[in-house]
């Protein structure tokens, strides 16, 4: 270590000199590499995004009860009685035609003036059932067996497809993250290959001279992680300030999306892509410095 520390300012030249040898080639690789993080921070926050609207959905359904508008109100309570007691129904909130016209007109936002287009207010009363999920359908069954009883709104199909997209994301993710393992060890290898070809005279007095190889391939391995740690800092940057207008966006087109948290803490993506990118182009640098070797 001590004698890295001394030898310091010899690799930082060397690094410059070859960098500045393959100028092209690494501008490029720097572009490319950053593209694919990007690509790869898009699609694996989309997953835990999808989990946590998911998450939320889940934590907000409930199962919306339609009755006999013309029910009067003993019938009514007798009703909401029966519901009670069936087991998983944790509580039940009656919805006035006003309440269920207001909630519409909050999801609707700035769209909500089409609702001014009604004479009479279109919305029914209804029983907003807070239950457990685990339960859904045995609570929808029991409930549609009791009297008076028009619709049930469960949003059932809605939860489940929503569940299947997460999985679906979690498996692109998954793919993606491998693809970027393999785009950044074909990208660094081939760079560090490039400089150790295009320093073969050097490297041969070197060897002659009795250098160790750690000393010769010192570096390249700072090249690799160099390059390796601009891309990530540039995809970092880029995938923040794009989040951060797509969050507003998605907030204006659906005001129940700032409900939900989509924010990530920049801090932590920052070090956990810093950490991956540093070891990816470490043994991308290794994987190219052995090829060469082999060659």
């Amino acid at each position: 270590m001590k004698a890295f520390f001394k030898n310091t300012g010899y690799y930082i030249r060397e690094v410059f000199i070859i960098l500045k040898l393959n100028k092209n080639s690494s501008i490029l690789s720097v572009i490319s590499l950053a593209l694919i993080f990007f690509i790869a921070l898009l699609t694996v926050t989309g997953w835990i995004f999808s989990m946590r609207f998911s998450d939320a959905l889940k934590q907000e359904a409930e199962v919306s009860v339609y009755y006999e508008e013309t029910l009067n109100p003993y019938s009514l309570e007798t009703l909401i009685s029966q519901i009670k007691e069936i087991n998983g129904v944790e509580k039940v909130n009656r919805i006035s035609a006003e309440e269920a016209a207001d909630q519409m007109a909050i999801a609707l936002g700035e769209e909500a003036k089409i609702l001014n287009q009604f004479e009479d207010n279109p919305f029914v009363p209804y029983l907003a059932l807070e239950i457990d999920l685990n339960q859904l359908e045995t609570i929808v069954e029991k409930v549609d067996g009791l009297n008076h009883i028009t619709y049930i709104r469960d949003n059932q199909d809605v939860l489940a497809k929503i569940s299947n997209f997460s999985k679906v994301i979690g498996v692109i993710g998954l793919m993606m993250t491998l693809a970027v393992m393999f785009g950044t060890f074909i990208i660094t290898s081939h760079i560090i290959r490039e400089g150790v070809h295009a320093h073969a005279n050097q490297i041969n007095t070197l060897q002659l001279l009795g250098a160790p190889n750690r000393f010769i391939n010192t570096p390249f391995y700072i090249e690799g992680i160099g390059i390796s740690l601009i891309s990530g800092i540039l995809a970092t940057a880029l995938f923040v300030i794009f989040s951060i207008q797509v969050t507003k966006i998605g907030a204006d087109i659906l005001p129940f999306v700032s409900q939900i948290n989509l924010q990530m803490n920049p801090v932590i993506i920052a070090t956990v892509m810093m950490l991956l990118v540093t070891m990816m182009g470490g043994l991308a640098s290794a994987f190219g410095l052995k090829m060469v070797v082999q060659k």
